[in-house]
């Protein structure tokens, strides 16, 4: 405890190449920040990609103004080893936040709580404090555009700069900012062409509270929450503690930071292409799943997944033709009319089908079935699978 503030332990990666100390952009930018808000209240470790890095390389890299401390992979808090860095983890081990967007925000909003004196650090969360709330699902589209032809990220670069403390803190973590040409003085017409986006790119990417008390069979598994929103999986701990339970990792973070192995993955109302997430994640830990799917309606294209999922499903209906179906699967909300409920059912049932036999396609067994009694929730589909090892 230091001023009645539980300690936090930050973990970030970093390497070596050569001679020189190289600090991922995540490390990089997670120092930086601890640097402006001039926060000293985690314990920050430094963890090497090998544990053949010169200690030395490592004194040279340290920002000046902050006391690190270096730890090798095996000697990582065991929730820590199962996600992706930077992380930070609380003393008793057992709540995590990890990924870039998670940890910043927590650094933003721990460094207020302790000083509310420093607005000019919660105002980087933006006007209705939002950001870094999660991860954002973007399109990559290939191009060969460098920094010169993005005006406004130039432009956004040499703002930041303008910032007070910004180059002080980057100074102190030794960082140098980049000299571009300043395109806010472009004619229009010129910036207008930068963000030109051609049509077929356009059309490819349109777009009871728990009451009883611990069961005996709970207090045998052990359960890892996986959930992005901090307040859910605060009140998921707070009913944990309430029960007693001592088994139970709570990891704040995006499900493709999570990189530890399991057995089952359970996923209760999992919105739109969070399904698929889980049922791609746990096929590719080999592991068995129960999910009930939710918001059909926000399903579509990504970076990771395209749809229909299946072959089967492609070799008769279109993207356009399946979103369909993902917007008549959302109509099941009880005030409707039964015959629109009914139809909402069945598009929910092509939907969840198209899943399953893309998931068979990877040597999995999956059924699709409804939740009893199906009064409990208009989303009421499941969808459970096994692979032949899990």
């Amino acid at each position: 405890m230091k001023g009645g503030v539980t300690e936090e332990h930050l973990y970030l990666a970093y390497s070596h190449q050569f001679e020189d100390c190289i600090f991922p952009l995540h490390t990089s930018i997670s120092l930086f920040l601890l640097s402006y808000c001039d926060c000293k209240l985690f314990k920050v470790f430094l963890v090497p990609a090998s544990d053949s890095t010169d200690d030395q390389l490592f004194g040279k890299a340290q920002p000046d103004d902050l006391e690190v401390h270096l730890i090798s992979r095996c000697q990582l808090p065991l929730v820590v080893q199962s996600c992706c860095l930077p992380a930070i983890v609380e003393e008793n081990g057992k709540f995590c936040r990890a990924g870039l967007s998670v940890v910043l925000r927590h650094i933003i909003q721990k460094t207020y709580e302790v000083d509310p004196s420093k607005k000019l650090v919660l105002e980087l969360l933006g006007f209705k404090k939002t950001c870094l709330k999660a991860c954002a699902e973007v399109f990559i589209k290939k191009h060969n555009k460098k920094l010169l032809d993005l005006p406004l990220i130039s432009s956004w670069y040499h703002r930041v700069q303008e910032v007070p403390g910004v180059k002080s803190a980057a100074a102190k973590c030794n960082m140098l900012f980049l000299q571009f040409p300043d395109l806010r003085s472009f004619p229009d017409e010129q910036l207008r062409d930068f963000h030109t986006i051609p049509d077929d790119l356009e059309e490819e990417h349109e777009d009871y509270q728990f009451i009883g008390g611990p069961r005996p069979t709970m207090t045998k598994l052990m359960v890892v929450l996986i959930e992005n929103k901090e307040l859910s999986l605060i009140r998921a701990k707070d009913r944990s503690d309430e029960l007693g339970l001592q088994n139970i990792w709570f990891v704040q973070a995006n499900l493709d930071y999570f990189k530890g192995t399991f057995n089952i993955g359970v996923a209760l109302h999992a919105c739109g292409v969070a399904t698929d997430m889980v049922i791609e994640h746990c096929i590719k830990a080999h592991a068995a799943f129960v999910i009930c799917p939710c918001c059909y309606g926000f399903i579509q294209n990504t970076v990771k997944f395209t749809f229909p999922r299946s072959h089967r499903f492609k070799e008769v209906l279109s993207y356009k033709e399946h979103m369909i179906l993902c917007r008549f699967a959302d109509q099941t909300a009880v005030q409707l009319p039964p015959e629109r409920r009914l139809i909402g059912k069945h598009c929910m049932g092509l939907v969840d089908l198209d899943r399953a036999w893309a998931a068979e396609g990877c040597n999995y067994s999956v059924q699709v079935m409804s939740m009893e009694p199906e009064s409990c929730s208009p989303k009421n589909n499941m969808e459970e699978g096994a692979g032949a090892g899990s």
